[in-house]
């Protein structure tokens, strides 16, 4: 009756080891003192706390304190200027109407103080292509960003279903280590009982040995895999969390549509376009120095002089002066035809790595989507696989309950249900990837805030 009841166990926990691994959930409960942790949350630690993207953070707030009036020259210069200049002379004079003035340590002195104020009122429409420019760099800087936010999503994203994957494989191993234990149970009590062979009972302590090693390797890849996505999210490696969500369905994708998407939303060929529009405001902004440049000059000025020898004891002025100034541009070395020429082949370049970069992202889109096609199919047949090992193992429970079969047959129908379960988790997941993949270059990432289904 003993030996009937752990019969009925190893039943019992096969079944959930068979059918316990079907849904592709992971509800994490490794650590009962875990933090929940869903994917949202993951994205938006990440966004917050990501070292390197607070550096692109940076790089935009810089961008944006140089789109100003005054940076690109629509405002004027004043400065202010003051002085003093202190004489002790030994002084020795003659005047015309013979008159002597012979003086030792004559003290002089002059003080003055102005404010100047230069203003450019045209310069060939340069200070606007500077705003533009500005402009332009800074709507670069928060593409950069985005760029850089779309890599760290999709990365978050694989890692924390990564995560999903391997605590669904300690679940696995883990229901089958239980089944194996009850296994070894039973096959001992038969060897202590004479009912059962001393082989079998070793052959149950082997496979026992097994899983529980297969367990330690695969926990193992499950805290890695949380250290991975710690880091990502800028936390301490082993700071506790248990995942809450699980690996969504995937999608199917209209290929005409992902290329579309691609051309017009695809981060790095928006980056490169923004730079073919700076190249260009830079051709301008060279022209611009061809023309004449006019400026608007005022100043005011205080001035008073002290002396003990000289023909005047003192003097003070002050007063306003204000005037114009045009600068005309005749001839410097042919410099400004070469910084043009220099510009164009700089603008030429750029629209030459867009090219590059349209075939680059389209080959990338065209591999993806055709893997991804691929890796669907891999699903399908492993899904029909799994079924196929399912009924394999009920029809080995029931032989092996009738007493038709050993446990070396029991134990090879555990193993192949097994193996079908980790081949359809690692299908899964590498369909997944490509998805994110495929989700990243159309430039839908970070819009879709990394959801996936």
């Amino acid at each position: 009756m003993r030996i009937m009841n752990w019969k009925i166990k190893i039943l019992t926990a096969f079944m959930c080891v068979l059918f316990g691994s079907l849904q592709l959930m992971a509800q994490d409960t490794t650590n009962t003192q875990a933090v929940d942790l869903s994917l949202s949350q993951a994205i938006e630690i990440a966004l917050e706390s990501n070292y390197g993207l607070k550096v692109f953070d940076n790089n935009i707030k810089i961008a944006e304190n140089n789109v100003t009036l005054g940076n690109a020259g629509f405002l004027p210069d004043l400065n202010g200027n003051a002085g003093g200049n202190w004489q002790i002379e030994n002084v020795d004079q003659v005047f015309l109407d013979g008159r002597q003035n012979s003086r030792a340590g004559a003290r002089s002195n002059v003080l003055g103080a102005s404010a100047d104020l230069v203003w450019t009122v045209f310069d060939g429409l340069g200070m606007f292509r500077r705003y533009e420019q500005f402009a332009e760099i800074r709507s670069q800087k928060n593409l950069l960003w985005r760029q850089e936010a779309e890599f760290l999503i999709a990365d978050v994203v694989l890692n924390y279903y990564q995560v999903v994957l391997e605590s669904r494989k300690v679940e696995v191993l883990h229901n089958t280590l239980n089944f194996s234990k009850d296994r070894l149970k039973l096959a001992r009590d038969r060897y202590e009982l004479g009912k059962g062979s001393k082989l079998e009972f070793l052959q149950a302590q082997v496979d026992y040995n097994q899983d529980s090693s297969a367990l330690m390797v695969q926990q193992n890849a499950l805290l890695q895999s949380k250290i991975n996505l710690n880091t990502l999210l800028a936390r301490p490696p082993r700071d506790l969390f248990a995942i809450t969500d699980s690996i969504p369905s995937l999608k199917q994708f209209d290929l005409v549509e992902l290329r579309d998407l691609t051309l017009y939303n695809n981060s790095t060929l928006e980056i490169l376009r923004k730079g073919e529009n700076i190249s260009l405001l830079e051709i301008q902004r060279i022209q611009a120095e061809r023309w004449p440049r006019i400026n608007v000059e005022a100043a005011y000025s205080y001035q008073k002089f002290e002396s003990q020898a000289g023909f005047l004891s003192s003097n003070r002025t002050d007063g306003l002066n204000y005037g114009l100034r045009a600068t005309v541009p005749i001839f410097n070395g042919s410099n400004i035809n070469r910084r043009v020429q220099n510009a164009r082949i700089q603008q030429k370049n750029t629209q030459l790595q867009i090219k590059q970069e349209m075939l680059n992202v389209n080959a990338d889109l065209e591999s993806n989507y055709t893997s991804y096609e691929r890796a669907l199919a891999v699903v399908q047949l492993e899904r029909k696989n799994l079924s196929v090992a399912h009924e394999n193992a009920e029809i080995a429970f029931e032989r092996y309950r009738l007493g038709k079969s050993n446990p070396v047959e029991l134990r090879q129908a555990q193993i192949n249900a097994q193996n079908a379960e980790t081949r359809l988790l690692d299908a899964v997941f590498a369909a997944k990837s490509l998805e994110i993949e495929l989700i990243r270059l159309s430039g839908q990432l970070l819009q879709r805030g990394g959801e996936t289904n």
